[in-house]
């Protein structure tokens, strides 16, 4: 199934990009979003890209309990996110390897940049989420795509709130 979303972000794509993977904002964001970890594993860098390996948990969301319990015993949503980030094009490509059911379900796509007219930037997301699992897996796909565009919407305000404090403390 397809995952897209878009948000419009009030600083240029060139600045977001300088503190998008910044530990400010990843701190800032994964307090936004409830989550019990994010820890960087691994990371190799190379000239113009980047590569991540991340291990992310949160709490289990509520509307994945009655799909989950039919299929796995799990009390946290936990997963492994690889990143290849591409420096000079405004892109990540990036994976996620959730820990339960990761030989049935494939998540993967990528983010990027684009301008959108002075002092602000589209970020967009495009993937695709794929639940091999008998007799739910089309309403996991959905859930999950629900999950993730929500997650977007909350690093999304995070940012605005971030440029706008970059902003200030610039004029000052």
């Amino acid at each position: 199934m397809r995952l897209y979303c878009e948000h419009r972000i009030p600083t240029s794509a060139d600045d977001f990009w300088e503190w998008i993977h910044s530990a400010e904002y990843e701190a800032r964001v994964a307090r936004a979003l409830g989550l019990t970890e994010y820890r960087e594993l691994e990371r190799c860098e190379e000239t113009g890209e980047v590569y991540r390996r991340l291990r992310v948990a949160a709490p289990l969301p509520s509307a994945f309990k009655p799909i989950l319990s039919r299929v796995a015993r799990v009390d946290e949503a936990a997963y492994v996110e690889e990143q290849w980030r591409i420096e000079d094009e405004l892109r990540v490509r990036w994976r996620m390897t959730p820990e339960v059911l990761a030989d049935r379900v494939r998540v993967a796509g990528e983010l990027r940049l684009e301008p959108a007219g002075r002092g602000h930037c589209k970020r967009i997301l495009e993937g695709e989420i794929s639940a091999r699992v008998f007799g739910v897996g089309p309403l996991l796909e959905r859930v999950a795509i629900r999950e993730v565009v929500g997650a977007y919407d909350v690093a999304a305000r995070v940012a605005a709130e971030l440029a706008k404090e970059r902003r200030r403390a610039a004029r000052a």
